[in-house]
């Protein structure tokens, strides 16, 4: 156990004087040293020791039963005779470990995602390149329907969704190092990310795929000709796992951090502390550091290489004008996490959820700033080879990186202000969201394959294919999960 919890404000606790201690904050007596503390919300253990200023000994607090309990280990042997004097003051409580809002947003993106992918095939600037499938065409599918509403509907998902996405999956990893150690950590993530990319590699990206092909033209190579030739070969996409992959490689570098500072790497200096005190309690200053941060990792690499560029390696693929935009949203949410979403201004109700209105005007402001940035610059682009970059790309970069983080600001305000709902049909779809996003993919691609040949408007058709893609895969997901080894995995 790594984590020491106080539900009691304040807290008298009587250390033996046997134990070894820093004479700071300690009173004295003959048989115990005292110390007060009083703590208004949840410390991590290092607050804690500080509070305490306790050397040898790790404190234990926990609360069992309602009863407090506590063990005090030295780091050789047990030592005992740590009493407690509670006082009648009224108790904290504690935080919940997720969030209701967090986590209704996480399934919101999800159903983000299979609309997103439902309506890649009737954009207007849809390509299909049939000499290069693989790596030349903007979907696996393209239809003859096309509707512009939907590039609109691109633009908006794309220029926030998987940043938030790694945002929130990383809110929990430090909590999770904590609890489980960097060792069971890296085996949980190797079961809960590594074996589902595994299996999406193996045996769903080819079937992505396959339709694909088939509309190249007269197919003579059949399904599992085509599947050794795609893994053997080549070019072998991963379709959406490729976040999988990416979060996995930010989960084994933070375990690997943890390992070689095991101390609170985040917070452990005091200079850090109270810069992170500062941004996590002030919005405004939070979302200036994010915007900042954002430019500074996106305008560089917009620079350097053209829009919707992808860097494959094998199965892995990166899309390389965000190659450090992913890890600083991830890094924030690791951040925010460490520190404890509850004690900041991002906590259910906090001045971020209360500033909703403003974080949304300030969207639609930055959106329609980057449609515009948008249009100017694709008037003058061409995907010709060197890349150089046209005119107004810095505008466009720099209404892109400002419609990142109002966007995402923008979701958690309003998920952690108005999304707290709660009824059994969403706690399904929250236990089932990671397997749905794993496998919908392929269901999707061979509905909108069904469908090429049938006429009706492009919004109909899209709406058509995400119902049967999140129908199916709920379905699906539901069934396999009823094992217990398929829900360690998904």
């Amino acid at each position: 156990m790594n984590r020491a919890w106080v539900n009691y404000t304040p807290v008298t606790i009587q250390v033996p004087t046997g134990a070894k201690q820093a004479s700071r904050g300690l009173g004295s007596g003959s048989k115990y040293r005292i110390v007060s503390i009083r703590l208004n919300c949840w410390r991590e253990r290092q607050d804690l020791a500080r509070y305490i200023c306790v050397v040898a000994p790790v404190i234990y607090i926990h609360n069992i039963n309602g009863s407090l309990a506590c063990d005090i280990k030295a780091i050789n042997k047990p030592i005992s005779g740590c009493n407690f004097i509670m006082s009648n003051q009224p108790t904290a409580t504690r935080p919940t470990e997720r969030s209701t809002g967090i986590d209704n947003l996480r399934v919101f993106i999800t159903l983000l995602v299979l609309a997103f992918h439902a309506a890649l095939a009737h954009t207007t600037f849809a390509i299909f390149d049939c000499a290069n499938y693989l790596t030349g065409s903007t979907a696996p599918i393209i239809d003859n329907q096309r509707w512009i509403g939907f590039d609109i509907f691109f633009a908006f998902n794309n220029t926030f969704f998987m940043s938030l996405m790694f945002f929130i999956s990383g809110l929990f990893v430090y909590k999770s190092l904590e609890k489980k150690g960097w060792q069971l950590f890296l085996q949980d993530r190797f079961m809960r990310l590594g074996i589902p990319f595994i299996f999406a590699i193996m045996i769903l990206s080819p079937l992505e795929y396959y339709p694909s092909y088939m509309m190249t033209g007269p197919t003579t190579t059949g399904y599992f000709a085509y599947w050794r030739e795609m893994i053997l070969v080549g070019p072998w996409p991963c379709g959406p796992l490729w976040f999988v992959s990416l979060l996995f490689a930010f989960n084994l570098l933070t375990a690997i951090f943890y390992k070689l500072i095991p101390v609170n790497f985040i917070g452990s200096a005091t200079g850090l502390i109270r810069l992170s005190a500062t941004l996590l309690n002030r919005p405004i200053a939070l979302f200036l550091v994010l915007l900042l941060a954002t430019l500074i990792s996106y305008v560089p690499m917009a620079w350097m290489v053209p829009p919707f560029r992808w860097w494959m390696f094998g199965p892995f693929s990166l899309d390389a004008s965000r190659l450090f935009l992913y890890p600083l949203y991830f890094v924030f949410g690791l951040a925010v996490g460490s520190y404890g979403i509850d004690r900041t201004v991002l906590a259910f109700n906090g001045s971020v959820a209360r500033l909703w209105l403003l974080w949304l005007l300030l969207s639609v402001v930055a959106f329609f700033w980057l449609l515009a940035a948008s249009n100017k610059l694709y008037a003058h682009y061409t995907f010709s080879e060197p890349w150089l970059p046209p005119e107004h790309w810095f505008e466009r970069s720099c209404a892109y990186s400002t419609t990142c983080a109002a966007l995402s600001l923008t979701f958690l305000a309003l998920f952690q202000r108005f999304g707290s709902w709660q009824n059994p049909v969403l706690e399904s779809l929250k236990a089932n969201a990671y397997g749905i996003y794993i496998i919908h993919y392929a269901i999707l691609v061979w509905s909108q394959y069904a469908l090429l040949e049938i006429q009706m408007p492009a919004p109909a058709k899209a709406t058509l294919v995400f119902t049967i893609t999140l129908l199916a895969s709920w379905g699906i997901i539901a069934a396999i999960r009823r094992f217990s080894f398929a829900r360690a995995i998904i």
